[in-house]
């Protein structure tokens, strides 16, 4: 349906992280996204700037097929913490990123190497609130499937391409289900990383990624999105 207050948004989200291997398979992580928004609506706008919740997981994952071992699997569990306060009170107001509550989480990854060039990936991705937070808001469960192939070129470069579907349970205000909210939504997701090889960066890789929705159904009125970009850069180091 058209837009009536010609409302629009901007959201830019800064994300922090840090693993460390434990033993053997066994790592650990910990997240929390800055997030910044700009909106207009009617004749005003502005921005705001606010904390995102905190994530705390634990991931396994194990390797078969004999020498090269081309077949992964791994399997996450953890938590968002409220840091980002509510839904109701906090800026922005995006469940996806602010709930009020603790929200367990559930990940399971699978790849495969068909050969030193090609390889294709799956994941499923859950973050399920399962209580009202202070304001009698419970923000809906979270549900993401992603399935596409990855290419190594020149030993560095790895683009890569995907479909990424996400489906958003409605959320409930006081035990009633709020009708603008939840919906279903497919995004075609190309993506490029690039790992340093050389002596002084190694351990430095780059990576960028696109979200361009093919689909999206959205329960009652609200803003679609135009595409999601996410660029990101990662070092990663050995200790022992």
């Amino acid at each position: 349906m058209a837009n009536p207050e010609n409302e629009k948004t901007s959201s830019r989200i800064y994300g922090f992280e840090a693993a460390m291997g434990i033993w053997r398979g066994l790592s650990a992580r910990v997240s929390f996204p800055l997030l910044e928004v700009d909106f207009a609506e009617g004749g005003e706008s502005g921005s705001e700037f606010g904390l995102g919740d905190l994530s705390l997981w634990l991931r396994y994952g194990v390797a078969f097929g004999g020498v090269r071992k081309p077949l992964r699997l791994g399997v996450a569990i953890g938590a968002f913490f409220p840091t980002g306060g509510t839904v109701q009170s906090d800026i922005p107001s995006n469940p996806n990123f602010v709930s009020g509550t603790m929200d367990p989480l559930l990940s399971l990854d699978a790849s495969y190497e068909i050969n030193s060039m090609v390889s294709v990936f799956t994941r499923v991705f859950t973050r399920m609130p399962s209580y009202e937070n202070t304001d009698g808001y419970q923000a809906g469960a979270s549900f993401v499937y992603m399935g596409g192939l990855q290419f190594r070129l020149f030993e560095s470069l790895m683009p890569s391409i995907a479909l990424t579907g996400l489906n958003r349970i409605g959320d409930q205000q006081d035990g009633a289900t709020v009708p603008d909210s939840g919906g279903d939504w497919i995004y075609l997701t190309p993506g490029l990383a690039y790992a340093f090889t050389g002596e002084m960066l190694r351990g430095l890789s780059l990576y960028a990624s696109a979200q361009i929705p093919v689909y999206q159904f959205l329960n009652g009125t609200q803003l679609a999105e135009d595409f999601n970009l996410t660029l990101g850069l990662a070092y990663g180091f050995g200790l022992f």
